[in-house]
């Protein structure tokens, strides 16, 4: 199978850091870290804000709708109430330095990722440059809201419904997007320093068991991702400036090329969940960088979760 190459349309443009997009209830909902905002917006519209706090990153939703926030420095997870304001959902600031994506089950059960600075550690590999490798050290550049280091001690945190939450995974250098494919029983995690996406059996009581390497990814650096119905998990590869389908295993099935941004993160939504969402922005060290969102249509709808 030849690797096949799509062009993307714009969606929405002109912010300084969007991250975390989910498609819900008809909107894409996305984080604006930079902003301080959350906001949404509907195809062929504009965006609207929807709760204002200070860095947010992760979103997700309970069963009953209502959206969660992860507070990227603060380190809190937030729920915002039908008045519209944010209410302290869990405390996770004994986990990390800072927290950063999250994915929420069909039960209400969040994951959420946090880290610290770690050890020096042998960098990882370098881009293979075959998709417009970004200039420079991707781990100088690389905004992990803790400055420069190479090396960051991460871990999974499950949150319950009542705000109870636990590690459920560690020592990972360092976990950042995550996903729980359509059986429920199975979550995916990038693990970008190391360029890796990573898979974990769910257990009842929300452990996470039997760590394994879904596919290797290396010099990419794995950001957001999000999963098909085939089985497929797009990847924002920040570290060669593009999005790619990848196959259990490893195989790259799609590339889509975003030449000088860093590729963020991904959304499968739309009315049949066909329309691919892609956050790209340009580097942190360009003054006034700007962060947009564009689109394409795919031919497997999103499923499982987010």
């Amino acid at each position: 199978m030849a690797l096949q190459h799509l062009q993307p349309q714009p969606f929405l443009g002109d912010f300084r850091f969007a991250e975390g997009p989910r498609w819900h209830g008809g909107w894409l909902w996305f984080s604006e870290i930079e902003g301080d905002r959350v906001m949404r917006a509907r195809p062929g519209g504009s965006a609207e804000i929807v709760a204002e706090l200070s860095s947010p990153s992760g979103l997700g939703f309970l069963p009953d709708g209502s959206l969660l926030v992860v507070g990227m420095r603060d380190r809190k997870l937030y729920r915002l109430q039908g008045n519209g304001k944010l209410q302290v959902h869990a405390d996770l600031s004994e986990h990390g330095s800072i927290l950063n994506d999250m994915v929420v089950g069909p039960d209400g059960r969040a994951y959420v990722d946090a880290y610290r600075a770690g050890p020096p550690v042998e960098a990882p590999a370098a881009p293979d440059g075959l998709y417009y490798p970004v200039a420079g050290d991707i781990d100088r550049h690389y905004l992990n809201g803790l400055g420069t280091s190479p090396s960051l001690s991460g871990s999974i945190i499950a949150v319950e419904m009542d705000g109870s939450h636990k590690v459920v995974a560690a020592n990972l250098n360092y976990p950042n997007g995550l996903a729980i494919m359509p059986d429920g029983r199975t979550l995916i995690a990038s693990i970008s320093h190391v360029s890796k996406l990573l898979a974990f059996d769910i257990d009842a009581d929300g452990t996470l068991a039997n760590p394994r390497t879904w596919a290797d990814m290396p010099g990419r650096h794995p950001d957001g991702i999000c999963v098909d119905s085939d089985g497929g998990i797009w990847v924002a590869c920040l570290a060669i400036s593009a999005f790619q389908r990848v196959l259990e295993g490893g195989f790259i099935t799609h590339n889509i090329a975003t030449p000088g941004l860093w590729s963020v993160a991904p959304a499968l939504g739309g009315d049949d969940r066909r329309t691919l969402f892609l956050v790209s922005m340009e580097p942190v060290e360009q003054p006034d960088h700007r962060s947009s969102i564009t689109c394409v249509q795919v031919a497997a709808p999103g499923a499982g979760w987010p």
